[in-house]
């Protein structure tokens, strides 16, 4: 399913992508429709400013700030395993859940590599792999990187 640029990362139930768009009026339409197709209802968002104005659309919004690690401010793992823990509870209660950053490689993919940890039972190295084979480039900043392989 192409939307922006979604990924579908497992099973028909957890997607990954940049920011969505709330402009121009048609494509918002178009992409709301496609959303509401897949069957998505929640939308998780990693970044300050986000996709809140989807609320509006009727899809429960959720938000929560995962730093990039480009910057000085380094990375926030407390809030990445935060907001994994969070869809791997709404993915138990079998709802499809959109996760995003702002360009959909970084925070999405760690918080997707941290949930096919938990959901199927994988090691950190298995589902990064896992997540970029679905969505290539996740996860290629490197200290978000060795976090994953080495700190969690």
């Amino acid at each position: 399913m192409k939307l922006w640029n979604i990924t579908e990362a497992h099973g028909g139930a957890l997607f990954i992508s940049g920011k969505p768009k709330s402009t121009p009026a048609e494509k918002r339409t178009r992409d709301v429709k496609k959303l509401r197709d897949a069957g998505i209802s929640h939308i998780v968002s990693l970044i300050p400013v986000g996709s809140a104005w989807l609320a509006d659309e009727g899809f429960t919004y959720h938000q929560y700030t995962v730093k990039d690690g480009t910057s000085e401010g380094g990375i926030n793992p407390e809030s990445a395993l935060e907001a994994a823990n969070f869809v791997v509870g709404l993915l138990a209660l079998d709802r499809r859940v959109l996760v995003h950053c702002h360009v959909g490689k970084n925070r999405s993919g760690v918080v997707a590599t941290l949930v096919m940890v938990t959901i199927a039972g994988l090691q950190h190295s298995g589902a990064l792999t896992y997540v970029r084979e679905r969505r290539p480039g996740a996860v290629s900043n490197p200290r978000w990187e060795r976090w994953l392989l080495e700190g969690t």
